[in-house]
């Protein structure tokens, strides 16, 4: 033992590691250092993913939370039972409110001080009662009635200026033009205006069974009070009240519409041409299953609906949609009922930036709704005295009430996205100007009052059809492709086709979407029939040449390689397509009468846009092919060989192996092909952005374009502005766009383990 020990400490210290162990080491420190790299890397995709998610969520959600208000203050003003206040309003921030009393005098008031800033006399009102004021298709002007049976119309106008000092409001009335419209001595109780270049045209009435039309032309806005007025033409309505009293008369922001609502539960409405001239219409029963008077009435911004309220709550909303027994003829028709209130509806409010508008009750009772997705926004509790005018502070923020026992009551809003609900992004919703409910999409417009129309369901839909008719043309292209390079085509084939079908996907889709546009475009646009003869040409000169090449003598086909049968096979589809075109025009013309298009339209109604589907068909799948292929080739390759073998082996020809057995085999892999496929489809943006009109339409034709899902938000984003209705939309597709490729993917993939379980026993 003591000899041990001296011979282990003469050894010497120990020796270093050798190569073989600092190399295995530094494996093991590699191979740790790649999995915790890739284990990093899987977990900030999955981060980078859910991020997107919660960012498109985020900024989605806001667009499904409703208005919400609260009450920011009250004013009561001193009532006087011989001069009552007749209206209310405001400027745009609902810091100011002027009001008329008929003693004729407007009075400018603070609302946080509550007190009276100047006292203006109206022009024209001089030693005259104020008995009516009504609003005019201007929305600075106001149409006012006397007691003497005259009338006026005024600019009045309430300017907002932004100085040193912080913002001020400043009211001006000038008189504009004045006219005797009834009787000297009856007092006009209704009164409505309209102003253009034609001149001015006043609507009137007593009260009673009786309207008036004045049209007067233009005064001098600078005219002096007690001017003697410019000679009107009067035309007398009142025939077409048919007895009934009016309760109310109002016009449209644009001056060509007008109605005179009745307390027989009924309004007439009026059209105005472009020279003033009325144009009455058939006298409409709001109610006709239970009439009720007509309590108020006032047309919303645009000026082509009009919002009715009667004395048990009701409201409704009416405009003009073509006659199905004469189309050159638009009538007025009840198109959107809302949730009646409690007690007779007694004023109106439309607001100056979309189209909401706030309806108020014997009660005081105060209600915000939308026109277009027929909603009930707010409800606010009044005082219990009957409102005498309500309104929508111009910045879209606040509410104000003005009631009978002078209290003015307001409240702060806010109320971002009244055009959203399910219906009005899936369902069928009836605009403005349409003659029946649509799916719509149409964001923006030429004027302030267009109605936004948010429908999703045609981009959707837009979506499926580009998707459908490009896998239409990739998917047996692509698999004939991939089952030929796997199984019938030599080895120098398959690896001369492969790479070349692969680097097609290298191709930037904006290139495909360009050549696409403006090169095979206008291409198909004009060989139409030549390109729709290309579907059974090509294949019957392809099935013939086979037949014929079969026919061949053994000894003649063993002469052909692999090679030259696929240099063959390319030659007769080229053949094909040359014959296509050539009999295109012959065929055109012994079928179509020459022109194809317009035989399409003059017997199918269908309209050829020159970016229609085909040419989707073509460039996407042009751009889908390469994924497809290149999957399931893979897929096919990968078949075992010895079924291959035995297949042939027991006498099965080599179509019939492929079809039999190498197909239903690699199925799991060449569904995965297709769905990968289908979700590239789905999200491509540049090829439809650039090779369809773009436009959102629900129709299956070839012949027609659509709007995808992914091309609309390139589109629209640029212009939606931050935080708007419209930028919430587009996040909100985004969302659906991701919700349909993961369902679709997750789908695919529960598909493809059940064809996996089936197959892999083989």
């Amino acid at each position: 033992m003591e000899a041990l020990r001296q011979d282990s400490s003469e050894a010497g210290p120990p020796r270093p590691p050798s190569r073989l162990a600092e190399s295995r080491r530094w494996v093991k420190r590699t191979d740790r250092l790649a999995r915790w790299t890739i284990v990093g890397g899987g977990i900030g995709v999955i981060v980078a993913v859910l991020l997107i998610l919660i960012l498109i969520g985020a900024e989605s959600v806001p667009i499904w939370q409703g208005a919400k208000g609260r009450f920011a203050g009250a004013m009561r003003f001193a009532t006087e039972a011989s001069d009552p206040i007749l209206t209310v309003f405001s400027d745009p921030y609902g810091t100011t409110y002027v009001v008329l009393r008929t003693s004729g005098i407007f009075q400018e008031v603070d609302r946080k001080s509550a007190r009276v800033v100047r006292t203006i006399p109206a022009p024209g009102a001089e030693g005259k009662t104020v008995t009516a004021v009504g609003r005019i298709a201007s929305r600075d002007y106001l149409a006012l009635g006397f007691e003497d049976g005259r009338a006026a119309i005024l600019s009045a106008r309430l300017r907002v200026d932004f100085g040193a000092g912080g913002r001020t409001s400043t009211f001006d009335a000038r008189l504009a033009a004045q006219a005797q419209v009834l009787p000297e001595g009856t007092p006009v109780r209704r009164i409505a205006a309209v102003r253009e270049d034609w001149g001015n045209l006043i609507l009137a009435s007593s009260g009673e069974a009786n309207l008036v039309a004045v049209k007067l032309p233009e005064e001098e806005e600078d005219a002096l009070p007690g001017a003697e007025p410019a000679t009107p033409s009067l035309e007398d309505l009142s025939a077409r009240l048919a007895g009934a009293r009016v309760t109310g008369i109002a016009v449209g922001e644009t001056g060509q519409e007008a109605a005179a609502a009745t307390e027989a539960g009924t309004f007439l409405p009026l059209g105005v041409d472009a020279e003033g001239s009325i144009v009455p219409a058939e006298l409409l029963t709001v109610e006709p299953e239970d009439p009720s008077p007509v309590t108020a009435v006032s047309f919303l911004l645009g000026g082509q609906s009009v919002i009715l309220g009667d004395a048990k709550g009701r409201v409704s909303s009416w405009f003009r949609v073509r006659s199905a027994e004469n189309q050159n003829l638009r009538l007025f028709r009840k198109i959107h009922v809302f949730e009646p209130m409690p007690t007779a509806v007694t004023a109106i409010g439309i607001s100056t930036r979309n189209k909401c508008f706030v309806t108020a009750d014997a009660k005081g009772d105060v209600w915000l709704r939308h026109n277009t997705s027929d909603q009930t926004l707010l409800r606010f509790s009044g005082s219990g005295a009957r409102s005498v005018a309500v309104g929508i502070a111009g910045t879209g923020d606040g509410l104000f009430e003005f009631t009978a026992d002078g209290l003015l009551s307001a409240w702060s809003i806010s109320n971002p996205h009244p055009e959203t609900t399910w219906k009005t992004l899936f369902g069928k919703v009836w605009y403005e100007g349409y003659d029946s409910p649509q799916y719509s999409w149409q964001s923006t417009g030429g004027t302030d009052d267009f109605e936004p129309k948010f429908s999703l369901t045609p981009l959707i839909f837009g979506t499926l059809k580009a998707t459908v008719y490009a896998l239409l043309f990739a998917i047996p292209v692509a698999l004939g492709a991939a089952l030929y390079a796997a199984v019938f085509a030599a080895p120098v084939v398959r690896r001369l086709v492969k790479p070349v079908v692969e680097i097609m996907a290298a191709l930037p889709s904006v290139v495909i979407g360009f050549l696409a546009g403006l090169w095979l475009a206008p291409l198909v646009e004009k060989t139409t029939v030549g390109t729709l003869l290309l579907l059974p040409v090509v294949p019957l000169v392809t099935v013939a040449a086979a037949l014929g090449f079969q026919a061949l003598p053994r000894s003649a086909r063993t002469r052909f390689g692999r090679l030259r049968e696929m240099a063959l096979l390319l030659a007769v589809v080229v053949v094909g397509a040359w014959l296509a075109f050539e009999i295109g025009p012959w065929f055109e013309q012994a079928v179509f009468g020459g022109d194809f298009k317009a035989w399409l339209y003059e017997n199918w109604q269908v309209r050829y846009d020159p970016r229609n589907s085909i040419i989707i068909g073509f460039a996407m799948g042009f751009a889908v092919i390469p994924i497809i292929f290149t999957i399931s080739e893979d897929a096919f390759s990968n078949v075992p060989s010895h079924l291959s073998a035995a297949s042939l082996a027991l006498g099965a020809s080599r179509w019939q192996t492929a079809t039999r057995v190498v197909l239903p085999t690699a199925s799991p892999g060449v569904f995965s092909a297709v769905m990968i496929g289908f979700g590239r489809a789905v999200g491509e943006t540049m090829i439809v952005l650039m090779a369809t009109g773009n436009t959102p339409i629900m129709e299956w034709s070839i012949f027609n374009g659509m709007r995808t899902l992914s091309a609309n938000i390139a589109v629209e984003i640029p212009e939606a502005p931050f935080g708007g209705t419209l930028y919430r939309v587009l996040f909100f597709a985004a969302a659906l766009l991701f919700a349909m490729t993961f369902v679709v993917n997750t789908a695919a993939e529960l598909v493809r383990q059940r064809l996996r379980k089936k197959y892999e026993a083989i």
